[in-house]
Parts: C-alpha cells; sequence; structure tokens
C-alpha cells in the first residue's frame, strides 16, 4: 500500500526496501543506511555516544574510528629512529629496546596469538635482519653491506598475520 508516508516496505522475503534512509539502533548501536537516486549511498556505524565509528561511502571508500582486524591488515607496525629510539608513528608498538648496536627489540602493545607472523623490515642504507621472532616482541637487526651491525636513522617494521 503506497501512501505520500510510507518510508520503507518489507518485502516477503524479509528484505527491506526504502526511500530516502534508514536508522535502526538496538544495544547502543545504531546502523544508518542512505540512498539516493544515482544508487550511491552510504552505511554508517555509531557507538553509545552517537559518535561516528564507521562511514562507509557508496564509491567504496571507508573510514573508520579504531582499529581495523583483518587477516590483509598489519597487526602491528612503527617507523623509528635507530640512532635515538624516537618512534615517529606506530600501530600496537608499546616501544623499542635497543639490544646493541644496530640491534633492536619490537615490544608489542597486544601480544601476537601466534608467532607465526611476517616481518618486514626495511632500513636505510644497511640491510636489516630478523633476529628472533616472539609473540610479545620481534628482535631486528641493521647492518652495514658487510655485515657489521650499525645504527642508522630510518627504520621500518611491518607485522602482518599473527592473530587467530
Amino acid at each position: 500500500n503506497k501512501d505520500s508516508t510510507e518510508v520503507f516496505s518489507v518485502l516477503a522475503d524479509g528484505s527491506i526496501t526504502a526511500d530516502g534512509s534508514i536508522t535502526a539502533a538496538k544495544g547502543g548501536v545504531s546502523v544508518g543506511i542512505q540512498a539516493n537516486t544515482t544508487k550511491s549511498g552510504s552505511i554508517q556505524l555509531f557507538d553509545d555516544a552517537g559518535e561516528l565509528t564507521v562511514d562507509m561511502a557508496g564509491t567504496g571508500s571507508a573510514d573508520f574510528k579504531g582499529s581495523v582486524t583483518a587477516l590483509n591488515t598489519p597487526t602491528a607496525w612503527v617507523n623509528f629512529a635507530g640512532t635515538s629510539l624516537v618512534v615517529r608513528n606506530s600501530y600496537n608498538v608499546t616501544d623499542i629496546t635497543r639490544q646493541g648496536t644496530g640491534s633492536y627489540r619490537v615490544n608489542f602493545t597486544t601480544p601476537m596469538d601466534d608467532p607465526n607472523y611476517c616481518v618486514q623490515v626495511t632500513s636505510t642504507a644497511f640491510i636489516s635482519f630478523i633476529d628472533a621472532v616472539n609473540t610479545n616482541y620481534v628482535d631486528i637487526s641493521t647492518a652495514s653491506f658487510d655485515g657489521t651491525r650499525g645504527d642508522v636513522t630510518i627504520v621500518c617494521v611491518t607485522i602482518l598475520g599473527g592473530r587467530n
């Protein structure tokens, strides 16, 4: 039954069709779906306080407040100065501990579930080594081309996997 006040319809298969937007809320989570005549729309998720936590645009892009957990996203990463241990930026890394010249321990904020994760290390003008892998940290080293350990200005470490 269509009249000027009808906003949505429930179909026989249980799906809902709508012109405009729908907002549903339960247990402190609300979901908003907006559509327009160009067939692009968005899905938005809000937390208890009404803060936008996920905004998925009809273009395929998405913005998330907080962390994203997926098999194809890094579980930890850091960019730091090997010479001073200053962390420039990081995710899921509490700090860097110097183990010796050119040797560093990257400590995780949240430990990995499994030590069989992938480690990628890059640094400036030196070769890089993975010395030890643990659920709480990874030990890495940077060295000159003859293998002598040495400190460098930029060290980047990326961890993939390690989550069940």
